[in-house]
């Protein structure tokens, strides 16, 4: 279909409602196409992102949460 010329561009939007001591953080990701994800501990946009969350996912140094300050 876009064989020749400029392609369309593709946009990701990560949300971040930051918690505090009574609620948790919560991470919204925005495909493209307008689905909307809710991601629970982290989120990975652009790239390979399913490769690089699972890596991510394996590993423990995410351990840490997000927070306001």
């Amino acid at each position: 279909m876009f064989t020749e010329g400029q392609k369309p561009l593709e946009v990701e939007i990560l949300v971040a409602q930051l918690g505090n001591t009574t609620r948790p953080t919560k991470l919204y990701r925005i495909a493209y196409e307008g689905t909307i994800s809710d991601e629970p501990r982290f989120a990975v946009l652009g790239g390979d992102a399913e490769t690089i969350k699972s890596r991510f996912a394996a590993s423990e140094t995410h351990s840490r949460p997000c927070r306001s300050r």
